[in-house]
């Protein structure tokens, strides 16, 4: 389609994949976007055929399963809207992600045990208007940068190379 859907919705089951070869998925208003099952980015080359963009107006995006790249790091991911973003599975597990861009959300939830993890390049999460809960152990090559307005409760940041950054306006856990 050439213009913003009302609502994305995909349900490849629990044990499913969603294979995602696309650049940019859209839809406007407050519809949002759901995935179910394990979406992996398999975009090849360079420059943008390698960033997934998540745009959902101001609707929410929730995904049931995990999040991973084809090849180390190269796969960036981010997601925009002004809802809510939640993943209740791992990001980049076994084929870390490029750099994930999370920036001015409604809240943030990242996994839903500690048994969940985060591997990729760098996490930017910035300027998120509620709580943020990563239950997550975190993994990061370079840098990762946690704003938020309100809570931020969060697993285990490990950075190899860069700076981690964590301000929360109230409570940090």
């Amino acid at each position: 389609t050439s213009g913003a859907l009302a609502q994305i919705t995909v349900d490849a089951g629990a044990l499913g994949v969603i294979n995602n070869s696309g650049n940019t998925l859209i839809t406007s208003g407050n519809g949002g976007q759901s995935y179910r099952g394990r979406i992996n980015l398999l975009q090849s080359g360079g420059g943008a055929l390698n960033l997934l963009t998540i745009n959902a107006g101001s609707g929410n995006v929730l995904v049931t399963g995990d999040v991973v790249g084809s090849t180390s790091e190269t796969q960036d991911l981010t997601i925009t809207t002004t809802g809510s973003f939640q993943l209740t599975g791992n990001m980049g597990a076994g084929t870390s992600l490029g750099v994930i861009t999370l920036n001015s959300l409604l809240s943030l939830t990242l996994g839903t045990t500690a048994a969940n993890t985060i591997a990729a390049k760098s996490l930017s999460a910035t300027n998120i208007t509620g709580n943020i809960v990563i239950n997550s152990a975190q993994t990061y090559s370079g840098s990762a940068t946690l704003q938020g307005a309100l809570d931020i409760t969060s697993g285990s940041i490990l950075s190899t190379t860069g700076n981690i950054t964590v301000d929360a306006a109230n409570n940090l856990t």
